[in-house]
């Protein structure tokens, strides 16, 4: 007996801020590069979705490249979970290799409260 069970939930420690941004994912070796979108993100990593075709293991090196202007660098990290979406696509969560300091556009940040409103 003796380990604990997950019980599903949300296990996050952060405050995200939810999006819908678009950017170019990659893996950190450039075997491969997909558009896709950042859902939500905090300093310390971001939950995103990439269209079905790739395959992400735990602890796998990827960057972001946000869709922003202007572009901060370019943010690198690694995967933490994947999940198989119902659609083809996976969803996953990264953490980043360095906290994370940007400024969002005012326009991503309404949507975000929208959406968190609705």
């Amino acid at each position: 007996m003796g380990g604990r069970i997950w019980q599903g939930g949300d296990r996050r420690r952060q405050c995200r801020v939810p999006l819908d941004l678009e950017g170019t994912i990659k893996a950190r070796d450039g075997r491969w590069a997909q558009v896709g979108t950042v859902e939500d993100m905090h300093p310390y990593g971001a939950r995103a979705r990439i269209p079905e075709g790739v395959e992400l293991a735990e602890d796998d090196p990827v960057i972001v490249d946000f869709a922003l202007d202007p572009k901060p660098a370019e943010v690198s990290g690694r995967v933490r979970w994947t999940q198989r979406c119902d659609d083809g696509s996976l969803r996953f969560g990264m953490a980043f290799d360095e906290s994370l300091r940007m400024s969002l556009p005012l326009e991503t940040v309404a949507a975000a409260c929208t959406r968190l409103q609705q």
